[in-house]
């Protein structure tokens, strides 16, 4: 019975999970925020967030898994924290 124990927990370490982030847009002018993420092109119209789930990759008992995301924002007027 123990080895069997031991088994389930050693086979549970080793299994993986897949990891997300959410990447959110919030836009707090009046004009439009644009947009890319990973190649792809988004508007955000005024006063108004957007949010994107992203897969970085499968995290192990061992390993955190990282991703570098390509991001570039334009627009009339915007600031970043």
């Amino acid at each position: 019975m123990q080895k069997i124990i031991v088994f389930l927990v050693s086979i549970i370490a080793l299994l993986g999970c897949e990891r997300k982030t959410n990447v959110v847009f919030e836009n707090r002018t009046s004009h439009n925020l644009y947009y890319t993420l990973n190649e792809t092109a988004y508007i955000v119209a005024g006063h108004e967030t957007q949010k994107h789930s992203v897969k970085i990759g499968t995290q192990y008992f061992f390993y955190q898994p990282e991703k570098n995301i390509a991001v570039t924002a334009e627009g009339e007027t915007f600031m970043t924290p």
